[in-house]
């Protein structure tokens, strides 16, 4: 009877949205039969698992994934939803065109020579608020990340976009931030 090589599979996994997720599946991989290794990442939405062969089959692990109330997808179909989603915004944006709704811009008052003095300091303080809650939004997310120990660059750049669209939100969280990561009084 032949031994065979340890194997290696990739799941791509639908439904983690933090380390609980991570501990769950890895739990539920870890206690079938032939499994070796389990490495889960919820920030990369896949597990790595390391198995025998010879004592089960990757089916058998997706089914022991999808038991635990998560969902498996192939690469192929994740690839297709990303191209659905464009051909949407293709398709959205045509319409948009061929209706004249994007016209709709044409309404806001452009920067010229002769637009006033004070739709001109408007504008410009209407901007930096925008700045500034932006670039805030940006440093405590890059914060946090570092903090954490994990770095994911899409989740980082989405909260920042997040909390430029809401100034009370920041606001709020800059006061959390630095509370979590002043000094403490016992020192």
């Amino acid at each position: 009877m032949s031994r065979k090589a340890a194997a290696s599979q990739t799941f791509h996994i639908r439904g983690m949205f933090c380390a609980h997720c991570e501990e769950t599946i890895r739990k539920a991989l870890m206690s079938a039969p032939g499994v070796l290794s389990a490495e889960v990442s919820w920030e990369r939405e896949q597990a790595v698992v390391g198995y025998d062969p010879d004592k089960t089959e990757a089916s058998a692990l997706q089914a022991c994934i999808e038991a635990a109330g998560y969902r498996v997808v192939s690469s192929g179909e994740e690839k297709m939803q990303i191209v659905s989603v464009l051909v949407l915004l293709l398709a959205l944006y045509s319409i948009a065109r061929c209706t004249g709704l994007t016209q709709v811009f044409s309404f806001f008052p452009k920067a010229e020579a002769s637009l006033g003095i004070g739709a001109l300091f408007v504008t410009g303080l209407l901007t930096s608020v925008h700045c500034i809650a932006m670039c805030g939004g940006i440093n405590l997310t890059q914060s946090v990340a570092a903090a954490s120990g994990r770095r994911s660059i899409l989740r980082a750049n989405a909260l920042s976009n997040a909390a430029a669209c809401s100034p009370i939100r920041l606001s709020a969280r800059r006061q959390a931030a630095s509370a979590a990561y002043s000094p403490s009084a016992e020192e």
